[in-house]
């Protein structure tokens, strides 16, 4: 089922994953927690790769399964290092957590808004990336290097 959503909808996904990640990366704004902490910088970059490939899924009519789907493929195609990519995809899936399911609504509305911006052409995304910049809880990494992965 999830192949089927793929192939039916890539040409869509495509270009606008990449209007938006251009965008989106262009415009980082990181925490100030992470400034003097890359592996920190490297796990908030991955917490907006994975909401903003999510985001563009469903946008063009994707099944939200593909979209985490996709979501952890990117994020794997980054290298961040398994000790990230684990605590990346943990933070999107299986929460049970209330305040867990609300970080993780937080960076998905956050996203999905900047992606109907961009959409859009239009629309300034800074407040929105400061917001999730100020929101960013940093987490426990027992391993940072690429080569994990």
């Amino acid at each position: 089922m999830i192949l089927l959503d793929i192939f039916k909808r890539k040409k869509k996904l495509t270009p606008l994953f990449k209007k938006c990640w251009q965008r989106i990366g262009d415009e980082i704004i990181y925490p100030a927690v992470v400034e003097d902490d890359p592996p920190q910088k490297i796990v908030y970059y991955g917490l907006l790769s994975y909401a903003t490939i999510y985001e563009v899924a469903v946008a063009v009519g994707m099944e939200p399964s593909t979209g985490h789907y996709l979501a952890r493929m990117q994020v794997g195609k980054f290298k961040l290092g398994a000790d990230v990519t684990r605590i990346v995809e943990a933070t999107f899936s299986g929460l049970e957590r209330a305040d867990d399911i609300a970080y993780a609504d937080l960076f998905h509305n956050r996203v999905g808004r900047m992606v109907e911006m961009i959409c859009d052409d239009g629309g300034d995304i800074t407040p929105l990336l400061q917001e999730l910049a100020n929101a960013y809880k940093p987490v426990t990494l027992t391993t940072t290097t690429p080569k994990d992965n």
